[in-house]
């Protein structure tokens, strides 16, 4: 990757940095690496960048930039990474997850399929593949490809969380909910704190009726910093009419995320319900204009958002955009 064109990218994660480079190649790779597993990723990057200016042709300091790349949103100078390492002849197995990641966030579908179809891999690395897969599937809307995969990965895994959560995300998405909740508590039996489990419970729950907001407070507090957690938590809380707390969550959200799509249709469903029509119109407004710019392949993988978008729509009484995203979504 064109090193201008990184440094202007990553400048941000420059600032500030007290790292020392150590004067061996390896040893700064290994520190790298280090401080990577601990969570520092800004030193990580700056060792690695020391690395790769000696040895550009380091594979495994390339590897991990990749990985860094892609943890912080610069998906397509991840994917130039990790392409590079796979030509060179890089372990398939630890480059091929984060680029099939890299790939789902890019749009790049068909390459994900063609990664799992084309390459033999080890039981861990197929699975994180084939997770990745499944997810392309459901974006697609091919739901039923995305059960057969699952289906056939819990043979093979049966006990992993991971797994178990996916394929119980897509029964409840098929209406299937028995075998849903059959599939949740299995892995709540193994990972009882996931919090990623527990939003799926509380969705279970508000398919069949139950109360469901001490599930998702109970997610939100395991994990209070997580923008997942954090939108199921808000969308309960306004369904409780509890408007001030969601709106507090609300605004902590984009202060992490700011233009997120998914959090500007819970602040435009709050407004709707507390009859601030004016507010809620203006969002939606906005999102239905971003949404104009995307074309139809486009829409059709983020089908979901169009389903959201008219309700929220709905709830506003506007019901042109209700009736053309609901259109869209049938």
């Amino acid at each position: 990757m064109n090193t201008v064109i990184r440094a202007s990218i990553l400048s941000a994660l420059l600032i500030g940095s007290t790292t020392t480079y150590a004067s061996n190649e390896s040893a700064s790779y290994d520190d790298a690496l280090v401080a990577f597993n601990k969570g520092n990723v800004q030193d990580s990057y700056l060792l690695l960048k020391h690395v790769l200016k000696d040895t550009p042709e380091n594979l495994p300091a390339k590897l991990l930039m990749g990985r860094i790349l892609l943890l912080n949103g610069y998906i397509k100078e991840s994917i130039e990474e990790l392409e590079e390492v796979l030509l060179a002849g890089g372990d398939k197995n630890l480059v091929l997850p984060p680029l099939s990641r890299a790939y789902l966030l890019d749009g790049q579908y068909d390459k994900i399929f063609t990664l799992l179809k084309r390459n033999t891999l080890s039981s861990d690395a197929r699975l994180s593949v084939t997770l990745v897969v499944g997810t392309a599937h459901v974006r697609l809307n091919q739901l039923e490809q995305a059960r057969v995969l699952y289906e056939d990965a819990l043979t093979r895994h049966p006990d992993n969380v991971l797994l178990l959560n996916a394929l119980a995300n897509l029964m409840l998405d098929i209406n299937e909910a028995e075998q849903a909740e059959q599939l949740v508590t299995h892995a709540l039996e193994i990972e009882a704190k996931n919090p990623f489990l527990l939003i799926t419970l509380g969705k279970l729950k508000d398919m069949q009726g139950q109360p469901s907001l001490a599930t998702y407070k109970k997610a939100y507090d395991i994990d209070t910093d997580n923008p997942a957690t954090m939108r199921a938590y808000a969308s309960a809380l306004a369904e409780e009419q509890q408007f001030e707390k969601a709106s507090t969550i609300i605004a902590k959200i984009e202060e992490q995320t700011p233009g997120d799509v998914q959090n500007q249709l819970i602040k435009a469903r709050i407004l709707a319900l507390t009859q601030q029509q004016f507010e809620a119109d203006k969002i939606l407004k906005s999102l239905a204009d971003k949404l104009s710019l995307l074309t139809e392949k486009q829409l059709n993988e983020r089908i979901e958002l169009s389903l959201i978008t008219g309700i929220v729509a709905y709830l506003n009484k506007n019901y042109s955009l209700a009736s053309t995203e609901l259109y869209r979504y049938i």
